[in-house]
């Protein structure tokens, strides 16, 4: 035994340490054909453990380039928030005889659009997906929690700079939370019949706001789209 090389020593020491913290046979290496009450033998421990192996370094590849897709998304949308600061930049409103020229329709309407898609992107990072598989390794587990984390907040400054983006460039959210529809100002997208009230002193209401309406210099740029519902006028 004392010829015995090293790395068996090792490993049969590291062998012996985790027989001795299990009670009965993990659930991963049993095999379905067998009773509940079965032990595996050594080949069985072994080829199971392969099968773990290439189970998880599958499920590391996939997250790595689950992650890399994702920072490679980011990279578009900085880079598509360069290229709309500098036409911003192009068509900053310069002062003539007291007056700013104002900035073209286009550009306006392509920097709300814009938010909107990072406003999605940050809403699906408000859940968080479900937990990976019972086999994956707990530091494997911590590294794909950090990096929702630090994708999820990359998310949420990136939508704060853009709204900021938009209030220096004169835009301004049309307010809808509990107002009287307002043609004016909303086109209806959706109607709630559930609780109507057609009597003649009815009004419509915001029920829900669908899609954010914007004003430019007090002028509507995008009409808000909302859902709305009919109340009677002394409810409102």
């Amino acid at each position: 035994m004392s010829d015995e090389p090293s790395w068996k020593t090792d490993l049969r020491e590291q062998f012996e340490k985790v027989l001795a913290t299990l009670d009965e046979p993990p659930e991963a290496f049993r095999s379905p054909a067998e009773p509940e009450e079965s032990v595996p033998d050594i080949y069985t421990f072994y080829e199971s453990l392969a099968a773990l192996r290439h189970e998880v370094r599958k499920a590391n590849r996939r997250t790595a380039e689950a992650l890399s897709q994702f920072g490679e998304g980011l990279s578009e949308f900085d880079t598509e928030l360069k290229n709309l600061r500098r036409q911003r930049q192009e068509h900053k409103p310069q002062t003539t005889s007291g007056e700013s020229t104002r900035i073209p329709s286009a550009i306006l309407l392509a920097l709300i659009e814009f938010t909107d898609r990072l406003d999605r992107l940050d809403h699906s990072f408000q859940e968080k997906p479900s937990s990976p598989k019972k086999w994956f390794n707990r530091g494997s587990l911590t590294t794909w929690n950090t990096a929702w984390e630090e994708r999820q907040t990359a998310s949420a400054a990136l939508l704060d700079k853009m709204q900021a983006l938009l209030e220096s460039a004169g835009l301004k959210p049309i307010p809808t939370d509990g107002c009287t529809f307002d043609p004016s100002l909303m086109t209806a997208v959706a109607r709630d019949d559930g609780q109507s009230n057609q009597g003649e002193g009815s009004v419509l209401v915001v029920a829900e706001e669908i899609a954010r309406g914007y004003l430019y210099h007090e002028t509507v740029i995008r009409l808000a789209e909302v859902r709305v519902r009919r109340i009677a006028a002394s409810a409102s």
